[in-house]
């Protein structure tokens, strides 16, 4: 099937939109990982854009093997792993009672006429 041009100018329109959605979300994080990996004077002299400046991995080193890192970083992984268990276990308690097509008040839930 042969595109339009409106087609066309739209493939184009998005695809630029979208690659600068992807350049304002990713560079920023580049940054960050820059700084992480680029010596002490490098960052305070604002020399760091988006590739380390005095490469150093003496930062990870030291937060690694501090205990409150990694008593922080194992409650993180114990509290995202019980709220995602949680949000499923609600949400499939919620959804197989709306499923059902005799439910009183399901209109009301799911705001549809049937």
């Amino acid at each position: 099937m042969k595109k339009t041009s409106g087609e066309k100018a739209f493939s184009v329109i998005n695809t630029v939109v979208m690659i600068l959605m992807i350049l304002s979300t990713l560079l920023p994080f580049l940054h960050v990982a820059a700084k992480s990996f680029s010596s002490k004077a490098a960052v305070v002299a604002g020399k760091i854009t988006f590739w380390p400046v005095g490469l150093q991995a003496g930062t990870y080193r030291y937060v690694l093997s501090q205990a409150e890192f990694l008593n922080s970083f194992g409650v993180s992984v114990i509290i995202t792993i019980v709220g995602t268990a949680l949000a499923i276990f609600i949400t499939v308690t919620a959804a197989y009672p709306l499923s059902k097509p005799r439910l009183l008040g399901r209109k009301v839930f799911l705001l549809t006429g049937g």
